[in-house]
């Protein structure tokens, strides 16, 4: 079961990361962020993750780590969060995964979201998929119509300029192998 979710949560990372490019390349920042968020709920981006004692380990990968925080409120406004999940990378916070079941959940989330950072870009209009773009944070709301649950995604921008570099570095290092 354990390997299942932390499939999971890395292939969603990855799968996340390559929607949320795409997305955020497409909308050019026609539809900017009001208010960027400096921080959820305490954790300021790039917090390394030896300050924080109440995180429990659930995945890892390399660089990559996630967690969920032990005895973390689940409630954001009145929409409740089926789990919330942190991600660090080189023990830096850079993303965020909370998620979440039912429809009802997803118009809150989606109200209190355009409430809080304004009108989000949807590339199409027939799919629950809605992004907010930022200079350091981009968010990315999803929702599954057959699957009944979705997810809100956040990811610090200049650190995914970092793992990219890391990527590619690591890429060309392997290449010099052949």
């Amino acid at each position: 079961m354990f390997m299942i979710f932390y499939r999971n949560i890395l292939g969603l990372a990855g799968l996340a990361l390559c929607v949320f490019v795409m997305i955020c390349n497409s909308s050019q920042n026609v539809y900017a962020m009001d208010n960027e968020p400096k921080e959820f709920r305490g954790m300021n981006w790039t917090m390394n993750i030896k300050e924080l004692s109440d995180m429990h380990l659930i995945a890892s990968e390399g660089d990559n780590k996630f967690f969920e925080k032990k005895n973390d409120v689940l409630n954001i406004g009145d929409a409740r969060a089926s789990k919330i999940v942190y991600g660090f990378y080189k023990d830096s916070f850079y993303s965020l995964f909370i998620y979440y079941d039912g429809l009802v959940n997803f118009s809150k989330f989606k109200n209190i979201y355009i409430e809080r950072y304004g009108e989000a870009f949807q590339p199409n209009e027939y799919v629950n998929r809605f992004s907010w773009d930022g200079n350091d944070v981009d968010i990315l709301l999803t929702y599954d119509d057959i699957l009944k649950n979705g997810r809100i995604v956040y990811f610090y921008k200049p650190t995914l300029s970092i793992i990219e570099h890391d990527e590619k570095e690591n890429a060309q290092k392997g290449a010099a192998d052949l």
